[in-house]
């Protein structure tokens, strides 16, 4: 990996993408830097993770092309500080998701299409998980006449063989779900990237956050079970009804929901219903076709 030395001078010309806990530049040659804030680096270090390591040992994962792999381990006045990778194709996820029209927005093919475009690299990496996939900016969505292209841009997000990583994806929720099925002896295990893939799909299809079974239901006083959830979106999809239950028992191996996606596009069309109790005004519902 090659080793690139910046200053801060260079640093105040470039475009400025993204900022908070690190932050992301535009670069003149197109690629994209990304810097860490060195409290980032000293915290990822005092768990045993050495992010200059990983980084300059990182190499192309001929399984998923759609993963972007640094280009350079980037350096100031003599330290690491980050790396550089090429710029992403598309929009991310989270952009993509809300510029939909009704029509796509209630499109079960085209969400099974965005869907399997995801599933695919992650299901093709045993030596990889992806703990923080939830986080919709990491991904990136393009489109080419009716096909979908992904890209992940957070190298350094990934479990990548004896590369650990602590981070996870908010959006699942509290993380006492993390048993010896998710995260053994310090590594995540896959079975993490199926729940976050189901995950994920539901709450693009569905409006539906998973992480939200078993908490209290303000509306009729009571713990949202799955088959409360289930019912509300008017699925009885038994494939798919069992591989959502699978993410939520300990001693189930987690299934990939596939093709059954695609199924359910054949089996049912998505509306969207009038619903007081909900911010947006309305929900999306399954009908059989």
């Amino acid at each position: 990996m090659e080793k690139r030395e910046f200053s801060l001078e260079q640093l105040k010309k470039f475009e400025v993408l993204s900022t908070g806990y690190n932050t992301v530049y535009k670069l003149d040659n197109g690629e994209v830097l990304k810097s860490f804030h060195p409290t980032y680096i000293e915290m990822m270090s005092s768990v045993g993770v050495n992010l200059e390591n990983k980084i300059l040992n990182a190499t192309n994962v001929s399984s998923a092309p759609e993963i972007l792999i640094p280009t350079s381990a980037s350096y100031l006045n003599g330290r690491f500080f980050g790396y550089t990778l090429p710029s992403a194709k598309g929009v991310p996820y989270s952009f993509y998701d809300s510029s939909l029209s009704y029509l796509e927005y209630t499109d079960l093919y085209q969400y099974a299409k965005v869907y399997a475009a995801i599933e695919k690299p992650v299901r093709n990496t045993s030596n990889i998980v992806f703990p923080d996939l939830c986080t919709c900016d990491n991904i990136f969505i393009s489109k080419d006449k009716d096909d979908f292209q992904v890209q992940f841009i957070d190298y350094d997000g990934l479990q990548v063989d004896q590369y650990r990583s602590i981070m996870i994806s908010s959006s699942l929720g509290d993380q006492s779900f993390l048993t010896d099925k998710y995260y053994k002896n310090d590594f995540f295990t896959k079975d993490l990237d199926i729940k976050s893939l189901t995950h994920l799909y539901f709450l693009a299809a569905f409006n539906i956050n998973l992480s939200r079974i078993g908490m209290l239901n303000p509306v009729t006083g009571s713990n949202v079970s799955l088959e409360d959830m289930f019912e509300f979106i008017r699925l009885d999809d038994w494939d798919v009804m069992d591989k959502v239950y699978k993410i939520f028992h300990e001693k189930s191996v987690n299934e990939y929901l596939g093709d059954d996606v695609f199924n359910l596009a054949e089996e049912y069309r998505l509306v969207a219903i009038p619903n007081s109790h909900s911010p947006i005004g309305y929900v999306k519902v399954l009908e059989k076709k």
